[in-house]
């Protein structure tokens, strides 16, 4: 990565969050002042250059002028936070109408800890939730344990929703992207394991709820099972590539514009 991976996916974020300020990234993560500042700028540089280049039909094109009026929260763990995430690229486009209230590293059960203050503090007119791949991490060499169980999952999920609909705020729900399962294992050394066919279970559950609460779901396993998967991850195999944040933005973008018109 060109990158700091502590800057790009806003790791202090997940004790508690600060000002963007090279100095104390210098200290934090061990590195020079003017790599700090070049993280910053390489991230901001690579949104403004996708954002550019996603493509919208005229109607689209208007319909974000409608949008840009909307206030939009963003929920979800290091591939929401990502300074060149799917947030990231939507808000270049939108302005500043989207807050960030993702956590790297998050789960839902560490979303709906502070779900309510968001709500209050941003009062959005819409919500994205896309929250589940630490949550499905399997513990343990024989991978009986789930970060956060099916069960917690679903009563998570459950809880934004209701709270979301208790407050007339329109939510949309992004299914999680699959991982390299090989390089999962490595990178962990075996003690956190992640499948694939363990993922497609809590997609089950956000397709459920969405079904169920009337959210809008986006569905993104055929968009990723279609993508050259030499390129929809990082080098990591968990977290997307920009060129897979750019199609998630996209995406996502078109949800919320669906949205807005009704």
């Amino acid at each position: 990565m060109k990158e700091n991976f502590g800057i790009r996916f806003n790791l202090h974020k997940s004790g508690f969050a600060f000002a963007d300020d090279a100095d104390v990234f210098s200290k934090m993560f061990q590195i020079s002042r003017e790599e700090a500042e070049n993280s910053i700028e390489f991230c901001k540089q690579t949104v403004a250059e996708v954002a550019e280049k996603l493509i919208l039909n005229p109607q689209e094109e208007l319909a974000l002028e409608k949008l840009k009026t909307k206030k939009i929260a963003f929920f979800g763990d290091s591939i929401t936070s990502d300074r060149m995430s799917y947030r990231e690229i939507i808000a270049c486009r939108l302005g500043g109408c989207c807050a960030d209230c993702a956590i790297s590293g998050g789960t839902s059960t560490t979303l709906i800890y502070g779900f309510l203050d968001a709500l209050i503090e941003h009062q959005p007119d819409f919500v994205h939730i896309m929250i589940e791949t630490n949550d499905s991490t399997m513990l343990g060499s024989r991978r009986e344990v789930n970060f956060v169980s099916l069960s917690e999952y679903e009563r998570n999920l459950r809880y934004m929703l209701q709270n979301c609909k208790d407050k007339g705020i329109k939510v949309i729900i992004s299914t999680i992207p699959p991982v390299e399962e090989e390089i999962f294992h490595q990178m962990f050394g075996g003690y956190k394991n992640q499948e694939n066919g363990n993922i497609k279970k809590y997609n089950e559950v956000i397709k459920q709820l969405c079904a169920e609460y009337g959210a809008r779901l986006n569905d993104m396993e055929e968009r990723y099972a279609a993508q050259d998967p030499r390129i929809l991850h990082e080098p990591d195999g968990v977290h997307l590539s920009p060129a897979s944040q750019a199609v998630l933005a996209e995406a996502v973008l078109r949800k919320l514009i669906e949205a807005a018109g009704e």
